[in-house]
């Protein structure tokens, strides 16, 4: 698991921050991001006109047009995070909930689950697939209709949190 950014380079505009963002992806690749979830490229540069950039958790790059105070992630300098190591970007901490990403789970497919991606998202309705534990680096192994996520948890007797951000 990666620990989370956000830079802010709306202070640089045209050609210039499509430079800074091109050169922030790439760096990013490096460390071991994989890129923009809704592209079918993973580690190929995307957005580069975008004004703040998030860098999750997950591996996954996203964008904005200001700072979100709804991701938890730390504000960071253009220079200070290129210059960062592979080692400076580990987290460790072991955020993820054990109950949903540590074991196979028992779900029978067609059933009804709450999925996410990280405990900052809301959880969403959706109908159980299949497990894949295959270790592509991604840390989505819960499958289901249309998509794949990172936590899954029963709906039954959860039905309270769908559509929100909190804890089984």
């Amino acid at each position: 698991m990666l620990k989370e950014y956000v830079i802010d380079i709306r202070e640089f505009d045209g050609k210039l921050r499509e430079l800074i963002s091109t050169g922030l992806q790439e760096h990013a690749f490096k460390l071991g991001w994989k890129g923009w979830p809704a592209r079918d490229n993973p580690g190929e540069v995307f957005y580069t006109d975008k004004k703040v950039l998030y860098f999750d958790s997950d591996g996954s790059i996203a964008h904005n047009s200001f700072i979100d105070d709804a991701f938890d992630n730390t504000l960071i300098t253009p220079a200070d995070f290129l210059a960062l190591t592979t080692e400076d970007v580990q987290d460790n901490s072991g955020t993820a909930s054990a109950a949903c990403t540590d074991k196979k789970p028992k779900f029978e497919p067609k059933q009804w689950v709450l999925v996410r991606d990280s405990k900052e998202h809301p959880w969403y309705l959706d109908i159980y697939s299949h497990y894949d534990d295959e270790e592509d680096g991604s840390g989505i192994h819960f499958m289901c209709v249309g998509s794949g996520w990172r936590e899954c948890i029963p709906y039954d007797g959860n039905e309270h949190l769908c559509g929100q951000v909190g804890e089984p």
